[in-house]
């Protein structure tokens, strides 16, 4: 069972931005790309700076019912850190 997200990122600023994004996840699981990525935001010129990266997760061992993930996005240069949860339900 794989799992398919896409991650849409929009830069209102008027200065380019990258950002790193990291997930958190079990050992048995896997990411790809990878578990960390680099996205570079082109600045906004007027119109949408909008960035799409996608990421296909495979879950290899599934011993319980649930399973909670943190999404780490991190921009350069800047001190905060947003977390995001993201809760698989096995069926």
């Amino acid at each position: 069972m794989r799992k398919k997200l896409a991650l849409h990122i929009e830069n209102n600023l008027k200065k380019q931005q990258w950002i790193t994004v990291t997930w958190h996840m079990p050992l048995e699981w896997t990411i790809s790309p990878c578990i960390e990525t680099v996205i570079n935001i082109d600045q906004y010129h007027g119109g949408s700076a909008l960035n799409v990266a996608e990421y296909i997760i495979t879950p290899n061992c599934l011993n319980t019912g649930k399973y909670d993930i943190i999404l780490e996005i991190k921009s350069n240069g800047r001190l905060s850190k947003m977390f995001i949860p993201v809760t698989f339900i096995v069926g």
